[in-house]
């Protein structure tokens, strides 16, 4: 189910820390709360870091496409995915934009 639509802010979490993997790509984000870890993707951890500071969704899937050199027709379904599996885990704060 997707949480998001194109103007929701997004935002990390305060109690989410974020470190890139050496190599391979890709880095570990950890609740500091519940101290549980998720291993992201090259994508994911772009997406985390764009998230840093509030962003809409609309502007971070444009900032995404700019930096992927080539964009899936699918990646809008695929970054908002992503977000709601990060909603879901307590890592970002999305608010609705008025």
């Amino acid at each position: 189910m997707v949480l998001v639509n194109r103007a929701t802010r997004i935002s990390a979490a305060p109690h989410a820390a974020f470190r890139r993997l050496a190599g391979a790509g890709g880095g570990v984000l950890l609740h500091l709360k519940s101290t549980a870890y998720f291993e992201v993707n090259e994508m994911g951890a772009t997406v985390w870091e764009l998230v840093q500071d509030k962003i809409t969704f609309v502007e971070l899937v444009n900032r995404v496409r700019a930096l992927v050199a080539d964009p899936t027709t699918g990646l809008e379904n695929d970054i908002a995915r992503f977000v709601d599996d990060l909603t879901s885990r307590d890592l970002v704060v999305v608010e609705p934009v008025n």
